[in-house]
């Protein structure tokens, strides 16, 4: 029995490494990593009422949503500062009017912005002049 034991000991320490590796969620890459945003206002206006425009950020990807098209990119956070890049769109013709137009300018918003403030359901996006350019209400984390 005892020249099993080594065999036994290790097989258990190996059971709870994997039990600890499987439920341990990995650390956040930055504040905004594994969040889920709905746009609430673009230039200080409301989304269209039809509408539904949504962000993911996830491990320095973005990723969006709308009522006809999708698009992905990348995004850095340094500080407070924020510099978003659209890699691929969709581009669907859309039924509802006014969707591809207001999807232009929030991609076109997105890739100006400069500057984030963050409050724990709350997420805006600044010009680099500092205007306020979209903001945003938290719907996961």
């Amino acid at each position: 029995m005892k020249k099993y034991l080594p065999i036994f000991v290790t097989l258990g320490v190996i059971f709870l490494v994997l039990i600890v590796l499987t439920y341990r969620k990995p650390p956040k890459k930055d504040i905004l990593d594994g969040s889920i945003w709905r746009v609430e206002m673009l230039d200080s206006a409301p989304v269209l009422e039809f509408s539904t425009l949504t962000l993911r950020f996830h491990n320095h990807k973005i990723s969006s949503s709308s009522e006809c098209n999708r698009f992905k990119g990348r995004y850095e956070i340094t500080g407070d500062g924020i510099l978003i890049e659209i890699l691929d769109r969709t581009d669907e013709k859309c039924m509802e009017p006014g969707i591809i137009q207001q999807d232009g300018v929030f991609i076109a918003h997105l890739e100006k912005a400069a500057r984030f403030s963050f409050s724990s359901n709350d997420l805006k996006l600044y010009s680099t002049d500092g205007q306020e350019i979209v903001d945003l209400l938290l719907m996961s984390d």
